[in-house]
């Protein structure tokens, strides 16, 4: 099976980040990345280390294929007297499909091989 064959059933990465909060996480990040990186440069002296983290929290709703993703954002940028630090939050709605491939649209049979399925519950 080729790298490509192999990956296709997987969640894009680049997709993924870009529908998260209706592509605003993608953007904040990019934000958040050239903020840190300059507060680094020019107040860092050196020895100053920013950091910007993303965490996402997965949750399932209801009983169904779709899930929540919590995307928090936080940084910690260098500033000329310390730092300054912030988190942000932002909820979006996927759906899970074959293999667990997460996307946006619903999953149908004849797209990239994903198929909807049900989940077993419990008499």
């Amino acid at each position: 099976m080729s790298d490509n064959e192999q990956f296709k059933h997987h969640t894009n990465v680049q997709d993924f980040i870009g529908s998260l909060g209706a592509g605003t996480v993608e953007k904040k990040i990019g934000m958040l990345l050239s903020a840190c990186a300059e507060g680094v440069v020019l107040h860092g002296g050196g020895k100053k280390v920013g950091e910007v983290n993303l965490k996402l929290k997965i949750q399932q709703v209801g009983e169904n294929s779709q899930v929540t993703i919590v995307s928090v954002l936080s940084h910690s940028t260098p500033t000329p007297t310390g730092k300054k630090s912030e988190d942000d939050s932002t909820m979006s709605v996927m759906h899970v499909a074959k293999r667990g491939k997460m996307t946006e649209e619903a999953p149908r049979e004849d797209l990239d091989g994903q198929a909807t399925f049900r989940l077993a519950t419990s008499k």
